[in-house]
């Protein structure tokens, strides 16, 4: 029993040492890099055949919609 009890021992300090150095060496900061995430868009864009503002918004649902050219009508996220 007192060699099981010693491998235990072992073993348990061996993880402890490895889950140490692992930890050690990560990255304290812990800083986003926005430049690294993708941004959403401001808006999703649609095929709308002969897009006007005033069909693109009704469209969309609200005053935000535009047209981005003559079939394409962009409504706001959100």
């Amino acid at each position: 029993m007192t060699i099981f009890k010693n491998k235990a021992s072992a073993l348990f300090l061996a993880t402890l040492m490895v889950m140490g150095t692992l930890l050690s060496s990560c990255d304290a900061k812990n800083e986003i890099q926005i430049d690294a995430l993708p941004l959403p868009a401001k808006c999703y864009e649609l095929d709308f055949p002969n897009c006007t503002l005033e069909s693109c918004k009704k469209f969309c649902k609200n005053d935000g919609g535009q047209c981005t050219s003559s079939d394409g009508c962009c409504c706001p996220v959100g």
